[in-house]
């Protein structure tokens, strides 16, 4: 990466119909401290069709942009081209490609940045240089998605890894990356679930034998996600008035078991047999999404449920022929490997309490994935 490369972060910016909320993720922009870095920005924006005034909004920020030292690229998507239907996955790949920066700060237009939150991460990124860099964030309004919130903002850096079948463990709106990340993975498919997908995509070609490029600094680490341990970004949850496609909790479910079937379960000792903690919805819906030929690796079920212990009958995706019997065990009797289906912070601790009486270590032994 050439040295005016590795000193310009492309802020990235898909819009769709936000012109209200622009202002704020505008004005966060040119309000970054960058201090002595010598880091320089861009504003990289593809506008996918929007019918409001979002375009001519941003439009009119190009000369206040330019007086604090920021370029304004802005496209919008042509009335003839097919509109991006399965969310802003493509048109983020467009902010890309139009954009010159060898680091990526990911921004949506709905959101806005802390003052502290391109140098923080552009900082930690030369630690973690082959690493998608997150940060913490606060929600608007605060009360919304506290659960998901809550775990996100708690993770550690092992537990950005071990935890990242349960979701992505880095939100989108937080991602900051190197450029040559974003072209390794091959940048967003056209597909809905974009960024679960993506983040998957980086870690199945994550390779930690990769050289560090000299330029980076000297105690760069070779891990697939970071996190700076601040809050940096004001994350906006819309609801209904959310634009971005509503994706099936079913299509997650298939994606999230794909991924863990190829980065886990064709692994040692998984390949040899492993079991499922959880014979109860949770569980039992994993099991059904899992592919033949690892559902025959499933040794038992474990419960803390004395009523449902016995066997679990699979009877095929259509539910006409008896396929095998899977035994269902109490925990007393648990050993690993093993996949947690059941849903963390829902018992009261109990869950949280069993799994440490077991004595399994996560990320080895065992992983989350409710």
């Amino acid at each position: 990466m050439a040295d005016l490369d590795r000193l310009r972060v492309s802020v990235i910016m898909p819009v769709f119909n936000c012109e209200q909320y622009l202002p704020d993720a505008l004005s966060s922009i040119i309000s970054q401290q960058l201090d002595r870095h010598g880091i320089r920005l861009e504003l990289s924006v593809y506008d996918d069709g929007s019918s409001d005034k979002s375009h001519v909004v941003v439009e009119s920020w190009r000369e206040r942009l330019q007086q604090a030292g920021i370029d304004l690229l802005l496209e919008k998507r042509d009335e003839k081209e097919q509109k991006h239907v399965n969310g802003p996955g493509q048109a983020r790949n467009r902010a890309v490609s139009q954009s010159t920066g060898g680091w990526l700060c990911f921004l949506d237009a709905d959101d806005y940045m802390l003052p502290d939150r391109i140098r923080l991460q552009w900082l930690k990124a030369q630690e973690h240089p082959r690493a998608i860099i997150g940060c913490r964030f606060r929600r608007d309004p605060v009360n919304s998605t506290d659960r998901y919130t809550r775990w996100c903002n708690s993770l550690s850096q092992t537990q950005l890894t071990t935890q990242r079948f349960r979701d992505c463990t880095i939100i989108q709106p937080t991602w900051f990356m190197s450029r040559d990340v974003f072209n390794r993975v091959g940048g967003y498919r056209p597909d809905l679930a974009e960024d679960l997908l993506f983040f998957y995509d980086h870690f199945a070609k994550f390779d930690q034998k990769d050289e560090v490029q000299p330029e980076v600094a000297s105690n760069a680490q070779l891990f697939p996600f970071a996190m700076v341990d601040e809050e940096l970004l004001v994350y906006r949850y819309r609801g209904s008035e959310s634009l971005t496609p509503r994706v099936s909790k079913k299509l997650l479910l298939s994606i999230r078991v794909r991924a863990l079937e190829s980065q886990v379960l064709e692994t040692e000792p998984w390949c040899s047999g492993f079991y499922i903690w959880g014979a109860g919805k949770d569980g039992r819906a994993f099991y059904q999404q899992l592919q033949e030929k690892y559902k025959v690796k499933v040794k038992a079920f474990f419960d803390v449920d004395e009523a449902k212990l016995g066997w679990y009958n699979d009877h095929g995706p259509e539910r006409k022929k008896l396929m095998r019997r899977v035994p269902v065990k109490h925990i007393r009797e648990v050993c690993g490997p093993i996949i947690m289906c059941v849903a963390l912070d829902r018992t009261n601790g109990e869950f949280e309490g069993n799994v440490k009486k077991a004595g399994l270590k996560e990320g080895e032994d065992f992983y989350y994935f409710c």
